[in-house]
């Protein structure tokens, strides 16, 4: 179901699930796709090079390239074609680590200098696409660095990715390398964290499901023989605090690089007039959610320097997935039953697209292009878009996203190669087509940061 047009000119259209199959030259060195991802992956330039495309289908792939520039920051184009102060970066000893190691840790020799007197400013190190000093890299401050570096490898394939950042935000080319662990695989602990707020101070704002929701899905998982031990942590309606979320990551900082962590998060979504997207607490104002309402930031922090490298991020609730600021307006509604179904509600501020056209380039953008963007090394599963409302119902017993994740584990409805496993992807691939099928398409699951290389086994 893959494909890959290369034009000879080297843009190219691909399939997401085959964009890791390529790199580039450069030099002697070899650069993964994400590093000219955002420049060379331009479905609009190939389509436009072949007889019969539509030029509306093309003008479309051109606004969504559009769009993901803007997204990654990437407004001043004249960047593009300026020569930029590139800091540079090497492993020194990289011909002398193997291809293929029964050791659990390689150190990396990095030597690294800035240009025109810009001091570099972080290191970042990546394996299998989580980092090793966290989101914000390992501060430097310097205009030179050289140290040798211990890496923890996993049993199997290690995928490592280093370089610097200058002051100015620009990067130097990533060294990359693949390292096989032959060490036997470590038994591992998952780490299981369940979120769900039901209950709140105005009763009039109370949910049926959310803390059903997750006493579902810790009992499901505890079933599972694959996991040797599980750790689990919940947190329910009033015990929902900002001190409590921290004891939590304080107990996830012990989590080791074999391990696997869960997040699952259920109840309440609402934004502010910035359109920023906060979990309503129990004693939370809904029209004043920067008070005493979570962040989503503060969310995702909790799996932020948690040293596992296989992590998962559920979150089910309004507004969940990424919104496009540009392209959605806050109008004011409430809107909580369809039938003998319930929203996870909406309340003062209700985001919608305000341009169905643009709206429709964003899903465009997320379908075509992968996110290079690197974050804390979790798959982010988001149970609606940015602009839709969850659904739960007594026809479910859960929330649709609830009830669809459950029986696509227990049932092993997700295992779509069949295969008696289900991994991230698969279980991320089961969830788009089913929760959509349950509400008239009037939910869908996505991504909001969906790794390529840290695909694992959760069932």
């Amino acid at each position: 179901e893959d494909f890959l047009y290369l034009a000879p000119d080297n843009y190219y259209y691909v399939s997401k699930s085959a964009v890791e199959g390529i790199g580039f030259s450069y030099g002697d060195k070899f650069i993964s796709f994400d590093q000219l991802d955002l420049f060379q992956n331009r479905p609009d330039k190939v389509l436009n090079a072949l007889p019969h495309v539509p030029k509306e289908l093309i003008a479309s792939m051109e606004r969504a390239y559009e769009k993901r520039l803007n997204k990654m920051g990437f407004e001043n184009r004249g960047l593009f074609n300026q020569p930029l102060e590139i800091p540079e970066l090497t492993i020194s000893n990289k011909q002398q680590i193997p291809l293929s190691t029964s050791n659990q840790i390689i150190p990396l020799s990095i030597d690294a200098k800035g240009k025109n007197k810009i001091n570099l400013s972080t290191l970042h190190i990546f394996i299998n696409d989580v980092p090793l000093y966290g989101s914000k890299g390992f501060s430097l401050n310097t205009p030179s660095f050289q140290q040798n570096i211990d890496v923890s490898l996993l049993s199997g394939e290690n995928n490592i990715q280093v370089y610097v950042l200058n002051a100015s935000g620009i990067a130097s080319v990533k060294e990359s390398l693949t390292i096989t662990c032959t060490a036997p695989e470590k038994k591992s602990t998952l780490y299981l964290v369940g979120i769900g707020a039901s209950k709140f101070t105005d009763s009039a704002l109370n949910l049926n499901y959310p803390v059903k929701d997750i006493k579902d899905f810790v009992q499901l998982l505890s079933t599972n023989k694959k996991y040797g031990k599980i750790e689990i942590d919940t947190l329910f309606d009033h015990a929902i605090t900002k001190e409590n979320i921290k004891k939590i990551k304080d107990k996830l900082s012990r989590a080791k690089i074999e391990d696997k962590v869960i997040l699952f998060v259920s109840g309440h979504g609402v934004v502010d007039q910035t359109l920023e997207y906060y979990f309503p607490t129990a004693t939370t104002d809904f029209n004043n959610p920067a008070e005493k309402a979570i962040p989503y930031h503060e969310l995702e922090n909790i799996l932020d320097q948690v040293a596992a490298r296989k992590k998962l991020f559920l979150i089910d609730a309004c507004y969940s997935g990424e919104i496009d600021k540009e392209t959605v307006a806050l109008i004011k509604k409430q809107n909580t039953n369809y039938g003998k179904k319930r929203f996870n509600k909406s309340f003062e501020n209700t985001p919608t697209p305000s341009y169905v056209g643009l709206e429709n380039t964003f899903e465009l953008m997320k379908e075509l292009f992968i996110d290079v963007r690197k974050g804390t090394g979790a798959t982010v599963i988001a149970s609606a878009s940015g602009v839709e409302f969850a659904w739960e119902g007594e026809e479910w017993n859960n929330s649709v996203f609830a009830f669809c994740l459950l029986s696509g584990l227990k049932d092993r409805k997700a295992d779509i190669n069949k295969d008696n496993q289900i991994s991230v992807h698969e279980l991320q691939r089961y969830l788009s087509i089913e929760v959509p099928k349950l509400t008239d398409n009037h939910q869908r699951p996505s991504v909001r940061i969906g790794e390529v290389i840290n695909d694992w086994q959760i069932w």
